[in-house]
């Protein structure tokens, strides 16, 4: 009896594998396509993949505002006072400034009276176009006024081109040439000829004219060094020289020079 049943146990057994290998065995059919190439894991750089590099902004924005004065009473009087502004800026390709100086100083010797020394205000404007970092053209329209230069109103108009020699965060050094157009608007005292003999101003000559022209060519050097962020000293060399006869010389020259500390 027990031999039986184990022979039905193995049989059983047996019939069911066979069921499940029928049931699990494909259908036929086509045959089935190949596997596709497997993708490789690293691939080339693309040409959006390579790094953008982005030329420093050049755009910076300075104004610099400064007065000051000097009063001095007792045996020796005195009076000065000065003040001058400067703003420039640069945007991309194009840079503008502006800049305005003027002075005023009285004084008088033990029992003198007070007599005014110095009067004069100038203002600037000036565009420049960048044509590569290092070199730019440029417009620079100057009004002055100088009591003591017979001066009521002059106008300086001076295109040119400019060149950067070296600059970095700290310093800058640049050289222009260019043109120079100068129309002067005298006082009536600026009208008194100076007499060649004296060398002292002379009212019994003939009086200069009204206005005056002249034309010359430009050279200017220029030196700025920012010590830190509230330090800065700039000078520049300016030469002037006339290519027509004027009323008071010969094709005359003229060299100017400046030189400011801001604190």
């Amino acid at each position: 009896m027990r031999k039986l049943t184990i022979l039905a146990s193995v049989l059983a057994c047996t019939s069911i594998s066979s069921l499940a290998m029928a049931q699990a065995a494909p259908a036929p059919g086509p045959i089935a396509a190949p596997p596709p190439d497997a993708k490789a894991m690293v691939t080339g750089p693309k040409l959006t993949d390579a790094p953008k590099t982005e030329k420093p902004s050049d755009d910076v924005t300075n104004i610099n505002v400064a007065a000051g004065g000097l009063l001095t009473t007792g045996n020796s009087r005195l009076l000065a006072l000065s003040m001058n502004g400067a703003f420039d800026m640069r945007r991309a390709e194009n840079g503008f400034a502006a800049s305005l100086v003027g002075n005023y100083g009285q004084g008088a010797p033990a029992g003198k009276p007070v007599d005014t020394t110095a009067e004069n205000v100038q203002g600037r404007l000036r565009y420049d176009r960048y044509l590569i970092d290092q070199l730019s053209l440029f417009l620079i329209t100057t009004g002055r006024y100088d009591r003591f230069q017979g001066l009521a109103f002059r106008l300086n108009l001076d295109p040119g081109v400019k060149y950067i020699f070296f600059k970095d965060d700290a310093q800058s050094f640049w050289g222009e040439v260019g043109y120079d157009f100068q129309f002067d608007t005298r006082t009536e005292s600026g009208r008194v000829s100076t007499n060649p003999a004296t060398g002292k101003l002379d009212p019994s000559l003939p009086l200069l004219d009204k206005t005056r022209l002249d034309h010359s060519a430009r050279a200017y050097i220029g030196y700025k060094r920012q010590f830190n962020a509230d330090v800065a000293f700039s000078t520049g060399l300016e030469y002037l020289q006339s290519f027509v006869d004027t009323d008071i010389s010969k094709k005359d020259s003229r060299l100017n020079f400046d030189a400011t500390l801001t604190a």
